[in-house]
C-alpha cells in the first residue's frame, strides 16, 4: 500500500499549481539545492498528509544519489510510525510563506485557524459590518469545501485510512494499518477474545480493555490526527476476523515472564532470554531477575519462622515456585496453619509484592471461590489467589469442589457481571491463611486429602516477647521487599527442583505431622476413627446403614462427639465410603434388601463377644511395644468383659503354643531322619568292610595250607 501510484503525476502537478511553494522546492530538490532538513521536513509533511506516492517521488528525485536511499528510509521510518512528529501539525509558515502568500491560497477555513484574531468567516456588509451569512449557511459552505482546502490544514491530515479519491475514512484500510503495525491475534478461549502484545506480554480483552483502547487510539491518531469516525464500533467488530490465532504463536507454559526477560529451566540451570512477541505469555512478574543479589533478611525470617527446619523451608520454597509456573501439574492447595503473631501475613505480603498487586494476585476467601462465580471471573490472568485470613465456624463448612477443580487445572464457571458466562482454564494457585482448619464438607474424600499441604507456623513474635516467644520487628515487611530480586531466584530454584522431582513436594516431618491432624480435624463425622474402633471385615451377611448409623450415633455421645443435627443418607453414604476408601478397601459394594433398604457387603458390626485380639501380648518388639495400648483399651472394658478378653487371650496364646510345640518337634523329628539314615549307611558299610577283610583273609590261609 506505500508504494507509487498512477495518479502520483497527477497529484503532484495539482499540488504544483495550488502551490507554488511546493512546486519551488521540488524544482530545487531537482537541482540538487534543497536543505536536507528542509527535504525531510517535506517528506514528513507529506507522510502526515497521506500522499505517501507523491512522498516517495520526492525521496527519489534527490539530485545526489546517495541521498536518495536515505530519504526512502526516512520515509519508510515514517510509515511505521517511528516519529512522533508526525502527530504535530504543519504550517506554510515552517517553509518560508509569508502571510500574503498564504491569503492567496488557502480557503477562509484555513486562515481562520492561521490567524485567530482576524475574522474570515463571514462576509460582512460594508456599511453595517454585520455578517450576510447565517451560522448554518457557513456551516454548509465549509462541509462543502473541506475536501478542497490545501493539504497543510490541519484538520484533512489523512494518512492510508482514506481513500485518496473520495477523501472518505476506509475501515478496511485502517485495519490493515493496525495489523501491520500492532502485534493482535485470537485467543482460544470461549468466547475467543482479542490479545495485543505490550510492553513484553500479551494483555487480554476483557482484562486491559482499557489499555488496548489507548494503544489504539494512539495508532488511529497517528493514522489520522485529532479525527474520530466511529473508531470502536467499526474496529472491534473486524479485529476478531482478521486476527491469527495465538496458537500460531510458541506456547509460554515452560517460561517465567519477568521484568526484563523471559526465564526458562535447562538441565537444572536457569537462562534468560528477552521478550518477544512470539512467545505467547499473559502474565508477568513486576521484578527483574538479576545475577548477584543476596537476601539476607529473607534468609534470617525463614530461619527464625520455621525453627531452622531446612526440610520445612524447602517445601516453602518450592511452594513460591509453583505460584510463578503456568500449570496445576502438583494439584496442590496450600494452608499457613497457626496462631496470629507468627509471620503468616509477612510471607503474604512477599509474595504479592513478587507477584504484582494488582495484576498478578487477589484475595478472595475459599467460601467465595466455591460460591461466588463473579468472583471466580477475578481469578483470570492471576498467579495466585491469596488470602489472609480464611475463618468460618464449624456449622458453615465450605464445599470445596471448585477449588479442587481449580487446584487441578479443570475448567470452572465464569461469568463478569452484566455479560455471558463462560468456562475459563484457569492457573491460579489458592493460598489460605487461617488460624484453624477450616471445616469442609467431604473433608475426608480423596480429592480433598490428596490436594491439601499444610505449612505450619508455630513460632510467635511478639513486641514483648515471653518465654519461647522471638521479638517482633514491625519493619520486617519493608526490608523484606528491597530483597526482591533475590528472592525471585530463590523461588525460581524452588520451581526447578519442583520439576525435576515430578512435581512431587520435598518431604517435611512437620509438614505430615500437620496433614495427619488436618484429616482428623475435617473429619467432620470422625467416619474413619469409628471404622477402626466399631466395625470389623465379615463373609457374611450385609449390614444395613442405617444399623452402622444408629451404631455411629451411639459411639459419638459416649467419646463426647457432637454430630450435625441432619445428615442425609447420600452424605453419610459418601462419608463411610471415604473411610474405607482410606483404610485399604478397593471395592466397597452396596446392595438393597428388606424392602430395599441400603447394605454394606463385606463389614459389620462389632459384638462384645467380637474382641480384636489381632495385637497380642509375645515376646517380638513389635507386639511388645503396645502392651500399654491393650492395657489401656482394657481398662475401658467391664471386668466380665476384661475377664473373658483375658480367657480368649490365654486359650488363643495356648493354641498358638501347642501348635509351635507341635511344629517344632515335627522339624526336630525331621531333622533327625537323614542323621538315622546317614548312621544306617555307616554302619552297612563297616558291615561290608568287615565282611570283605575275613574273606580276605580266609582266602590267604588257604593259599598257605596248599
Amino acid at each position: 500500500m506505500y508504494h507509487d501510484s498512477d495518479f502520483s503525476a497527477d497529484e503532484r502537478n495539482r499540488l504544483c499549481n495550488r502551490c507554488p511553494k511546493f512546486k519551488e522546492l521540488c524544482e530545487q530538490q531537482k537541482q540538487g539545492e534543497l536543505d536536507k532538513k528542509l527535504a525531510k521536513l517535506v517528506i514528513m509533511m507529506l507522510v502526515s498528509a497521506g500522499r505517501y506516492p507523491l512522498a516517495i517521488e520526492f525521496a527519489k528525485k534527490a539530485h545526489d544519489k546517495k541521498l536518495a536511499p536515505k530519504y526512502y528510509r526516512y520515509y519508510q521510518g515514517l510509515i511505521f510510525n517511528k516519529e512522533s512528529a508526525l502527530v504535530d501539525g504543519f504550517d506554510c509558515t515552517d517553509f518560508g510563506c509569508t502571510a500574503e502568500e498564504i491569503k492567496k491560497c488557502f480557503s477562509r477555513q484555513e486562515l481562520e485557524r492561521l490567524y485567530p484574531n482576524e475574522d474570515f468567516s463571514f462576509r460582512k456588509d460594508k456599511e453595517t459590518d454585520e455578517p450576510l451569512n447565517s451560522p448554518l449557511e457557513m456551516l454548509r459552505f465549509f462541509r462543502s469545501e473541506l475536501p478542497e482546502i490545501g493539504i497543510f490544514t490541519r484538520w484533512n491530515k489523512a494518512n492510508n485510512v482514506w481513500c485518496p479519491d473520495t477523501g472518505n475514512f476506509n475501515p478496511n484500510l485502517y485495519l490493515d494499518y493496525v495489523m501491520s503495525s500492532l502485534p493482535i491475534v485470537l485467543t482460544e478461549d470461549n468466547p475467543p477474545q482479542l490479545s495485543v502484545y505490550c510492553n513484553g506480554i500479551w494483555k487480554q480483552q476483557d482484562l486491559h480493555l482499557r489499555e488496548i483502547n489507548q494503544l489504539l487510539r494512539i495508532h488511529y491518531n497517528r493514522a489520522a490526527p485529532h479525527m474520530w469516525k466511529g473508531f470502536p464500533k467499526e474496529l472491534w467488530q473486524m479485529l476478531p476476523q482478521e486476527s491469527p490465532s495465538c496458537t500460531t504463536l510458541k506456547s509460554g507454559k515452560k517460561y517465567v515472564n519477568v521484568q526484563n526477560g523471559l526465564v526458562y529451566f535447562m538441565d537444572g540451570e536457569l537462562y534468560k532470554r528477552s521478550h518477544t512477541d512470539e512467545v505467547y505469555t499473559t502474565r508477568q512478574v513486576p521484578v527483574p531477575i538479576k545475577e548477584d543479589c543476596e537476601c539476607p533478611n529473607f534468609e534470617y525470617y525463614l530461619q527464625s519462622t520455621f525453627r531452622n527446619d531446612e526440610d520445612l523451608i524447602k517445601v516453602v520454597q518450592e511452594m513460591c515456585g509453583y505460584l510463578l509456573l503456568d500449570t496445576c501439574k502438583a494439584e496442590k492447595i496450600f494452608y499457613l496453619i497457626g496462631p496470629g503473631g507468627n509471620g503468616k501475613s509477612v510471607l503474604l505480603g512477599v509474595l504479592e509484592a513478587l507477584l504484582g498487586h494488582a495484576q498478578g494476585t487477589i484475595g478472595l476467601s475459599l467460601e467465595e471461590i466455591n460460591t461466588n462465580k463473579f468472583a471466580r471471573f477475578k481469578l483470570i490472568g492471576k498467579f495466585a489467589n491469596l488470602s489472609n485470613e480464611s475463618e468460618a465456624s464449624g456449622k458453615d463448612a465450605v464445599n470445596l469442589k471448585v477449588s479442587r477443580a481449580l487446584a487441578s487445572g479443570n475448567s470452572v464457571w465464569v461469568e463478569d457481571k452484566g455479560k455471558p458466562g463462560f468456562m475459563a482454564k484457569l492457573t491460579a494457585k489458592q493460598v489460605y491463611c487461617m488460624n484453624e482448619i477450616m471445616p469442609v464438607k467431604n473433608g475426608t474424600s480423596q480429592g480433598n486429602l490428596r490436594r491439601a499441604l499444610i505449612i505450619p507456623f508455630e513460632q510467635v513474635f511478639s513486641s514483648n516477647p515471653a518465654e519461647g516467644e522471638l521479638a517482633k520487628d514491625v519493619n520486617l515487611l519493608d526490608k523484606l521487599l528491597g530483597e526482591l530480586p533475590a528472592i525471585l531466584r530463590w523461588a525460581l530454584e524452588g520451581a526447578m527442583r519442583l520439576i525435576e522431582n515430578n512435581f512431587e513436594f520435598s518431604h517435611s516431618d512437620k509438614v505430615e505431622e500437620y496433614f495427619k491432624i488436618y484429616a482428623n480435624a475435617v473429619d467432620e463425622l470422625q467416619m474413619k476413627r469409628f471404622v477402626e474402633e466399631k466395625m470389623i471385615r465379615t463373609t457374611g451377611k450385609p449390614t444395613s446403614t442405617t444399623e452402622i448409623y444408629n451404631a455411629h450415633r451411639l459411639w459419638c455421645e459416649q467419646n463426647g462427639i457432637e454430630l450435625p443435627d441432619k445428615v442425609s443418607g447420600n452424605k453419610y453414604w459418601d462419608a463411610l465410603k471415604s473411610a474405607l476408601k482410606s483404610l485399604g478397601e478397593k471395592k466397597i459394594e452396596k446392595v438393597g434388601c428388606n424392602g430395599n433398604r441400603v447394605h454394606l457387603k463385606g463389614w459389620r458390626l462389632r459384638t462384645e463377644d467380637d474382641i480384636d485380639i489381632d495385637i497380642e501380648i509375645g515376646e517380638d518388639t513389635k507386639e511388645a511395644s503396645t502392651l500399654d495400648q491393650i492395657m489401656a483399651e482394657m481398662q475401658k472394658l467391664s471386668p466380665e468383659r476384661q475377664q473373658r478378653y483375658l480367657d480368649k487371650l490365654r486359650t488363643r496364646n495356648a493354641e498358638k503354643a501347642a501348635k509351635k510345640a507341635q511344629s517344632d518337634e515335627e522339624v526336630a523329628e525331621a531333622e533327625s531322619k537323614p542323621k538315622k539314615a546317614q548312621k544306617a549307611a555307616k554302619k552297612a558299610q563297616s558291615d561290608e568292610e568287615v565282611d570283605e577283610a575275613e574273606s580276605q583273609s580266609k582266602s590267604k590261609k588257604a593259599k598257605k595250607v596248599k
